[in-house]
């Protein structure tokens, strides 16, 4: 059986650590157009959230020279629609823009 990527990109944005809810990764997150979803992840965790993101896709994830990403002065900023554009997952379906558009 493959991986569920849509329920494990849900469980990594919403609640990484499953035995303590306060942790967060992503200090916001959502739609700002059509086709980007962005994710800003605090730079305390960064780390640990690129390596969940090699756990669910691999890491051909950063084949082609990596993940393009706006550094802020607290976070990384990340376009989540195209890092995973090429693993066939529906982002609407798990945020839909209706509910998460930022």
């Amino acid at each position: 059986m493959g991986k569920n990527y849509e329920l494990e990109l849900y469980k990594l944005l919403i609640n990484p650590e499953e035995d303590d809810i306060d942790i967060q990764y992503v200090e916001e997150f959502g739609w700002v157009s059509n086709t980007e979803f962005y994710v800003w992840i605090n730079l305390n965790w960064f780390n640990e959230f690129v390596k969940r993101l090699n756990d669910i896709f691999g890491y051909s994830l950063f084949d082609e020279g990596g993940i393009e990403a706006r550094i802020c002065s607290d976070c990384v900023c990340i376009d989540l629609e195209e890092v995973i554009s090429g693993y066939g997952v529906d982002l609407e379906e798990v945020f839909p823009r209706s509910k998460y558009t930022h």
